[in-house]
Parts: structure tokens; sequence; C-alpha cells
């Protein structure tokens, strides 16, 4: 039995409608890039900014969602994907229930942008 609190989905799929919501009206002044080396980044034609990683302009309602969970993916230096949550310290090699949840319900079809 996990030790994680449940998902409030209600409360996921208010977030995910708010976010597709406020997409629809932004008109991002990001772009996306390669390096020479064949690295994404962004650059922002407004601000002449560039950044390596994805604007929340440009994120999907399910990309911001999945930002906004304490539990973090990450690779460690062999490549190995590993799990980090940030609020308690624990670390996991797979993934947790409560991040699979939140992936599950971000993966919703009626729900556009994701």
């Amino acid at each position: 039995m996990s030790s994680e609190p449940p998902i409030d989905r209600d409360a996921v799929w208010h977030r995910l409608r708010e976010l597709t919501d406020a997409r629809k009206s932004i008109v991002p002044a990001w772009v996306e890039h390669k390096s020479d080396a064949g690295e994404v980044y962004f650059y922002n034609a407004e601000t002449q900014a560039s950044v390596w990683e994805k604007p929340a302009e440009l994120q999907t309602a399910g990309e911001i969602v999945l930002a906004e969970s304490t539990w973090k993916e990450y690779k460690d230096p062999e490549g190995r994907v590993y799990f980090h949550d940030a609020t308690s310290g624990k670390t996991a090699w797979d993934p947790p229930e409560s991040l699979l949840e939140l992936k599950g319900t971000t993966s919703h079809p009626t729900v556009p942008f994701l």
C-alpha cells in the first residue's frame, strides 16, 4: 500500500482546463530551434532571449501539470532514469504511483493541447 496521498483528479482536470483556456489566448513569441550540435533551444524574438528549457508558453497543459508535481525525472551519469521528490527528499528508480497516476490523468484524450 502506498503512503503517498491520492491525486485529486477534479483539481487536476480543473487546472488542465484553466491552462488550456489561457493557452488559447496566447500567441507565443518563443520559437523552437536546433543548435549546430543538434540540441533544442528556444528563442524569444521580442526579448531576444534564448533558453534551453521549454518556456511555459510553449508547454502543453499536461506538461505544466507534471512540472508542478514535486516528483521529477532525472538521468544519472550512466543514463539510467531515476525519480526525486524535492519535498520529501526521496529518490526512487521506479516511477512513484502518484506520478504515474498524474501522467495517466494528463494524457486524457478529451483535453486539448496535451
